[in-house]
């Protein structure tokens, strides 16, 4: 959580159930309750369902598929986790060091 905003995740239902992120919001009561009815109203199975068809979708023609294809071969990285994790590294060669 930070000051301005809070970020927002579900995990599926379980005990090691998959922890899907949806974005940030703003940190106001009038946010969390706009939240909260839009989750309670359409779920969020639809949403992550529409947001993985669409990265199916685009994630062949981009130039870091491979390495998104690549982190999904590691337990508990599926298709979302794995091309925000690219999304917000980009190019992981540019790193000269693991540190």
């Amino acid at each position: 959580m930070h000051k301005d905003t809070i970020a927002v995740a579900l995990a599926a239902s379980g005990l090691r159930g998959e922890v899907r992120e949806h974005g940030k919001i703003p940190n106001t009561p009038a946010a969390l309750k706009a939240l909260a009815v839009k989750l309670a109203r359409t779920g969020s199975d639809g949403w992550r369902d529409r947001l993985e068809a669409h990265l199916e979708a685009v994630l062949p023609e981009w130039s870091l598929a491979p390495v998104v294809e690549a982190l999904q071969a590691l337990r508990g990285v599926r298709l979302v986790a794995a091309a925000t994790l690219v999304a917000k590294l980009g190019n992981i060669t540019r790193f000269t060091n693991p540190r």
